[in-house]
């Protein structure tokens, strides 16, 4: 995940939305046991470089971009 600039856990959060698209913020957390602003500024960071389709308070889809990465 280094030649594309992506933290460990951005990378486990992409692979989690491959095997559940469509989860919720709130799944996502308590998946990786994390808190939910920790999640929020993930999402917000991977919608920004193209990865996923975020908008609050609905679920998260994977982009092509997002898909291939998780691959």
């Amino acid at each position: 995940f280094d030649e594309i600039a992506m933290h460990r856990a951005q990378a486990t959060l992409l692979c989690r939305l491959f095997v559940q698209d469509g989860s919720t913020q709130s799944e996502i957390a308590n998946q990786l046991g994390v808190q939910g602003a920790t999640v929020t500024n993930m999402l917000q960071r991977l919608d920004a470089e193209g990865f996923i389709n975020y908008e609050k308070y609905r679920g998260l889809i994977l982009t092509e971009a997002g898909e291939a990465v998780a691959r």
